[in-house]
């Protein structure tokens, strides 16, 4: 008896060891995989390639690895402070964790880097449309929208900012602009009824129709 025992849990002793070793090696080539091997050989020729710095904080930032991405751009930033892209996805991580002082810090540094950076604009929008700071927020926002940034977000934003300043028009426009671009809002379609009572025949009927597609496309989904 003693020596099943003691074999028993030698066994276990192994076991346990085994699975330790399996868990670490899986992470250790998760963090591998997780970064391009080209950057990485660039990394050991020149520890100061700010390319490769950034990509492999891209390749973090991907991972929801925020830490260990903000930890490169650093290191970028050390070597090239005035680095846009970098400086705008430091803005992007702090926003993702809500630090939203400190995006609003490193996106205006990218900005200040380059002036026109669209995507700068929006997620400064963000940064205060999700503390409501809505006033403040349909400035950036806007100014991505001029920029050229299309998407149905954006477009139903703006339509609810300019909606709540009374702007019934420009809100009408921007509201059907984010149908066009993402038909499954079909939320939208209840307030175009409100603000546009002449079409709200118009408007219940597409929502009808919206919303049992996007029934059928549910049910495709499941089946799929």
């Amino acid at each position: 008896k003693i020596v099943i025992g003691i074999a028993v849990t030698i066994f276990g002793i192994f076991f346990l060891l085994f699975l330790i070793g399996l868990f670490v090696g899986e992470d250790d080539a998760y963090t591998y995989d997780a970064i391009p091997d080209e950057y990485q050989e660039k990394l050991k020729k020149d520890p100061n390639n700010v390319e490769a710095l950034a990509q492999i904080g891209n390749s973090y930032l991907e991972d929801f690895q925020y830490d260990s991405a903000l930890a490169y751009y650093n290191r970028a930033l050390a070597i090239n402070a005035t680095n846009s892209a970098v400086l705008y996805n430091v803005g992007l991580v702090h926003y993702n964790t809500q630090q939203y002082d400190e995006s609003i810090v490193a996106l205006k540094k990218c900005l200040e880097a380059e002036p026109n950076y669209a995507n700068a604009f929006l997620i400064m929008g963000h940064n205060y449309y999700d503390r409501q700071r809505y006033d403040e927020a349909f400035t950036w926002y806007t100014k991505a929208y001029d920029a050229g940034i299309e998407n149905a977000f954006l477009s139903h934003v703006l339509a609810y900012l300019y909606d709540n300043k009374g702007n019934t028009s420009r809100a009408i426009t921007l509201y059907r602009e984010a149908l066009k671009l993402d038909s499954s809002r079909t939320e939208i379609y209840s307030r175009l009824a409100e603000i546009d009572p002449g079409n709200a025949t118009l408007y219940k009927r597409l929502e009808q129709q919206s919303a049992q597609w996007v029934g059928l496309i549910a049910v495709c989904k499941n089946i799929l």
